[in-house]
């Protein structure tokens, strides 16, 4: 089995990382799992190589998935175990950016007043609402209307 392995410096919490799965830092060809192995936290056992060090990201291709690299443990006969544990968002990336979706929280455009009891409205203060007809998001097509609300004080223009 085939592993990569990656610096990683983006945030963690991004869908599409910018990762080079052509060009990683160390590569290992006869990587192998431990007994009873999970896919979306394997523990894999390697010859250790000082190149792992600093290495926190990590694309098995036989598995399809992207790994976030844990705490490496160094064992007897120049070996190391090596825990990953599954990046959902990139491993998942192009079904992630294709998904619609509706919300379920103030989903009523038209409406002039915003009533959310998790965001109550409060006295003496007053909305402004913005209508985009064209947004940065692709999911538009369908003719959707996407709705920026701010909570301001009576009077603002929503600026600033």
């Amino acid at each position: 089995m085939t592993i990569k392995f990656f610096r990683m410096t983006e945030n963690p919490d991004v869908v599409s990382k910018d990762i080079n799965v052509d060009a990683p830092v160390v590569a290992f060809t006869d990587a192998r799992p431990t007994a009873n192995c999970s896919i979306l936290s394997p523990v894999l056992l390697l010859t250790w190589t000082a190149a792992l060090q600093g290495c926190n990201y990590a694309y098995i291709p036989d598995f399809g998935r992207f790994y976030f690299v844990g705490d490496i443990t160094l064992m007897t006969g120049g070996r190391c175990a090596v825990p990953c544990y599954v990046d959902a968002l990139t491993s998942w990336a192009a079904g992630i950016k294709v998904c619609k979706g509706t919300v379920l929280r103030a989903e009523n455009p038209k409406s002039m007043q915003l009533h959310d009891s998790k965001f109550p409205l409060i006295a003496k203060m007053g909305l402004v609402q913005t209508f985009f007809d064209t947004t940065p998001f692709s999911i538009n097509d369908d003719g959707y209307n996407y709705l920026l609300t701010v909570q301001g004080k009576e009077g603002a223009t929503g600026e600033g």
